[in-house]
């Protein structure tokens, strides 16, 4: 007979949500006892009393065979509890999975007598797991044929990657899963961690309703250098806080981006240049025209005059000159196509044959003025990498020492040194002069005067502007100096430096 607390106890278990049976441990598992809410599976507890079902029969025929196979392992093991999942029938043939948490009953030989169990209905439980599983494997496997590289960060660590942002970066995915927070942090470009370790700090915080999106280089497993466009959310996987990256290679569209930048760029040169070129042609023509102008009347004036002849020869002298500055200004307009496609295709050059064959040149056409040019070099043997233009900015230099110098006699020494800096070779040339010199305020503009405003630069400013791009398209430099520190008025000095080429040196093409 049962005792006041045995009773209540029985009647604790019958409203509870878990059914207890007892089993004898022979074949199929008859019953010895069950609680009365096995009802709720449909069935009577004396169906099973009665021995009319036994324990096995409720078991799935599909997991039956697993769950025999398990027991037998549990009794013949030392343990004395176990637990399983499985699915029952119930009376109606409905399908629910039950948690079985068992326990071994032996005699005093240690064999087994009976079982004792306790199930729990975890159909809901399955079935939402079942949900999750679902879900996750369509997530997954939309991952895994996308372009775009997914990556999921938990607890300072990638507990998730797929292929595309494997093949982006370049690593393979169980390299990529033994990383940490660190060295996600290593692949991004130095100018860019900041930014994205800030983003990162963001979604740590777990508000699920934030979301960042940024575009960093990133450095892949070769080394190469690659944009990256990434949207960061917080989000919880397994049921744990996380961070889930999305990551897009925009490379080729920072390319083109890049190319279509340049190509406006360009376009915008190229039309303020057409503007400046037509301005400072219309100036300095100007200028010409009205010297020449100024000139005609002088000898209108003189004309008729008697004993002026010598006068009159100045003026003519002084015509030519004037036509002269006009044909250097359209041979300087016609020199803006060349300089555009300067130092595609560079040569070896001997330069100290190149400025004694201009100096030479040089001297064979000015007959109005004493012009003596002096070439002082540490070697005949001086080669650098140079085009035709080379003829053009030796040229540009000393007839400007020439024609901006009202001495009557013009000194032009010209030299030729060599230097290192940091190992590496370069060539010096030094045009001294005995002009009248450049104020410094003038020195920063005769070489960059493309686009300005000021036009009453000294000389014929489009000349130097052409000399320095063009020197600029050989790797070359180009300053202008005071002959005599702190006075301009005693002449000026052009100093242009050169990388040095070996002799053995025959052919290069810039872009190699």
């Amino acid at each position: 007979m049962l005792s006041d607390f045995n009773k209540e106890l029985i009647q604790i278990i019958n409203k509870s949500p878990v059914v207890v049976f007892l089993w004898k441990n022979s074949k199929g598992w008859p019953v010895e006892f069950v609680s009365e809410n096995i009802k709720v599976y449909g069935y009577e507890p004396n169906e099973f009393l009665s021995r009319k079902i036994l324990y096995a029969d409720l078991i799935h025929p599909d997991d039956r065979t697993r769950i025999e196979n398990e027991v037998e392992t549990y009794a013949d093991s030392d343990i004395s509890e176990f637990t399983q999942e499985y699915r029952i029938l119930t009376k109606n043939k409905k399908i629910c999975w039950v948690d079985d948490r068992t326990f071994i009953r032996r005699d005093e030989k240690g064999r087994v007598t009976h079982y004792q169990g306790i199930i729990l209905d975890i159909t809901k439980r399955k079935e939402l797991e079942q949900r999750i599983s679902e879900s996750e494997y369509l997530f997954r496997k939309i991952l895994e044929n996308t372009f775009i590289g997914f990556a999921i960060h938990q607890e300072n660590s990638i507990v998730y990657v797929n292929k595309a942002l494997s093949m982006i970066v370049g690593y393979p995915p169980e390299e990529l899963l033994r990383w940490d927070y660190s060295e996600f942090i290593e692949k991004v470009h130095p100018d860019y961690r900041e930014t994205v370790i800030n983003r990162l700090q963001i979604h740590l915080k777990g508000d699920e309703n934030v979301y960042t999106f940024t575009e960093f280089p990133i450095y892949t497993k070769t080394g190469e250098l690659k944009w990256v466009y990434t949207n960061e959310k917080s989000i919880r996987y397994h049921d744990k806080p996380a961070i889930i990256t999305a990551l897009v290679d925009i490379t080729e569209m920072k390319r083109i981006e890049k190319k279509f930048f340049e190509s406006q760029q360009n376009y915008r040169k190229a039309y303020e240049r057409e503007n400046f070129y037509k301005d400072l042609f219309t100036h300095d023509m100007r200028n010409i025209l009205h010297g020449i102008l100024n000139i005609l009347e002088i000898y209108h004036l003189k004309e008729g005059t008697k004993g002026e002849n010598e006068s009159l020869k100045d003026i003519v002298n002084k015509m030519k000159i004037q036509i002269s500055r006009g044909t250097t200004l359209i041979k300087n307009v016609r020199k803006i196509s060349e300089v555009e496609g300067a130092g595609k295709n560079l040569t070896r050059i001997n330069l100290f044959c190149k400025i004694k064959d201009v100096c030479r040149d040089i001297k064979g056409i000015i007959n109005n003025k004493d012009v003596d040019i002096s070439l002082n070099s540490f070697n005949e043997e001086i080669y650098i990498l140079a085009d035709d233009l080379i003829d053009f900015i030796i040229n540009n230099i000393l007839m400007n020492s020439i024609i901006h110098n009202h001495n009557t006699l013009v000194e032009i020494n010209i030299q030729i040194s060599q230097y290192q800096d940091n190992s590496k070779d370069y060539i010096k040339i030094e045009f001294i002069d005995n002009g009248e010199g450049i104020p410094d305020y003038k020195k920063k503009l005769i070489f960059n005067r493309e686009f300005s405003k000021e036009k009453s630069t000294i000389g014929m400013g489009l000349g130097l502007s052409l000399v320095k791009k063009v020197l600029e398209s050989y790797k070359a430099e180009i300053a202008v100096e005071d002959k005599i520190p702190s006075d301009y008025s005693q002449g000026s000095k052009f100093i242009i430096t050169f990388p040095q080429v070996d002799l053995n040196y025959e052919n290069f093409y810039s872009g190699r």
